[in-house]
């Protein structure tokens, strides 16, 4: 897919330029509303277009008029940036002609899910134009010839169901997943662009991990960040640590990714999901007595060089259906989906939804049955991976909870 940026300020469009460059999106430059309405009316003119609001020759309001009154098979998508906040400068805009627009600083994960909006919106017209193309042809062939009889025609095509679409960060291509681990590392302090690589180094050392509840989805997403020795010290350096140890190490390590898990959370919202993120990071040092679990589960792995540091990011999906269970069944880390009790039986909860069910609690809503008059409500829960169960308390057990 190929972007126009226009923008007269350098700075500006080389920073945003680079940014779609390293999202593996083809990028074109404009300085001014001219240059861009020159490109946007050219033979194979890109199909997205992030517009300056104030530019000379042009302005990009001007410019969205100026191009809807052109003829395009498939008209394109128009952004505008600006740094201006009062509705009435934006409902103009948007009468001007532009699809959407993007606030002045713009912020990365907020961008991607415009441009995936923008992405969604020209599939739909290429599919809408395609499909008219197909009747007109059908009809083009059907004129002059008799109908055929009923007894004749020709048997219905058995329907064949289109396979399921990936979900959750399965849904995710490499260059969102590139985007979402880009942004973590700048949130976090990392002074590196993170670059992918094709293999990671196995010996790792130092593993964080990190968990998601994807409840439309009900899937629980295991998320691991690791290291190796000789990574572990650049790191250390890198975040300014006079002293690579493992407590540095660890630290970082759970820094990054605190922030790799709440990047990939807003990505996921954006997209429409209902994320939770109801455990905290924990951090190891010693992954030896887990790495058979990460090799019995489905993996994603993708591999980035920092600087000198290579950091394996892995992402394990599990399902997670939503359950009910009665007090009695309940088990340590099972996660309450709603507020408990409902409100068609209580006016006030007990609990309320994303509460981690720990033995107190677990207790509390046992007593709660107990003194219950009556039909006692299940209790609805989402139950965490057997991985995160095993990591929870193998992470307790040494004492290096975060």
């Amino acid at each position: 897919m190929t972007i126009l940026v226009a923008d007269d300020d350098p700075v500006a469009r080389k920073v945003l330029s680079t940014f779609l460059r390293q999202s593996n999106y083809d990028v074109v430059v404009a300085e001014d509303g001219l240059s861009a309405l020159r490109v946007m009316t050219e033979p194979g003119a890109p199909q997205i277009a992030v517009l300056d609001w104030m530019m000379p020759g042009l302005s990009g309001p001007e410019l969205c008029t100026k191009l809807r009154q052109h003829t395009f098979e498939i008209q394109p998508y128009l952004l505008i940036l600006t740094s201006r906040k009062e509705k009435s400068d934006l409902a103009a805009a948007l009468d001007a002609g532009a699809d959407d627009f993007i606030s002045k600083p713009f912020n990365i994960l907020e961008l991607q899910a415009r441009l995936r909006l923008a992405m969604r919106h020209l599939q739909q017209q290429s599919e809408l134009r395609n499909r008219i193309a197909e009747l007109e042809r059908q009809l083009a062939a059907g004129r002059g010839q008799p109908a055929q009889p009923a007894a004749e025609a020709a048997p219905a095509a058995p329907e064949i169901s289109a396979p399921a679409r990936p979900t959750g960060v399965a849904a995710l291509e490499k260059h969102q997943i590139d985007t979402v681990v880009a942004g973590a590392m700048r949130h976090c302090g990392e002074p590196n662009m993170p670059f992918r690589m094709a293999q990671g180094n196995p010996q790792a050392r130092v593993v964080a991990w990190a968990s998601l509840l994807l409840t439309k989805e009900q899937q629980w997403l295991d998320m691991f960040l690791e290291v190796d020795d000789a990574s572990r010290r650049q790191l250390c350096s890198n975040f300014g640590y006079e002293q690579p140890d493992r407590d540095a190490a660890r630290s970082i390590c759970s820094r990054m990714q605190l922030s790799l898990r709440e990047s990939l959370r807003s990505v996921l919202q954006a997209m429409g999901g209902e994320v939770m993120a109801p455990l905290p990071v924990h951090a190891l040092g010693y992954p030896e007595r887990l790495n058979p679990l990460l090799t019995e589960e489905p993996a994603l792995r993708h591999h980035y060089k920092l600087g000198s540091a290579i950091v394996t990011v892995t992402f394990v999906t599990h399902a997670s259906p939503r359950l009910e269970k009665a007090a009695g069944q309940l088990r340590p880390f099972d996660l309450l989906a709603e507020a408990y009790p409902p409100a068609t039986t209580h006016q006030l909860p007990l609990l309320h939804a994303g509460v981690v069910l720990k033995e107190n609690l677990i207790e509390k809503l046992r007593e709660f049955s107990e003194l219950t008059v009556g039909e006692v409500p299940a209790v609805p829960v989402h139950s965490p991976s057997p991985l995160s169960r095993h990591f929870i308390r193998l992470s307790t057990s040494v004492g290096l909870a975060t």
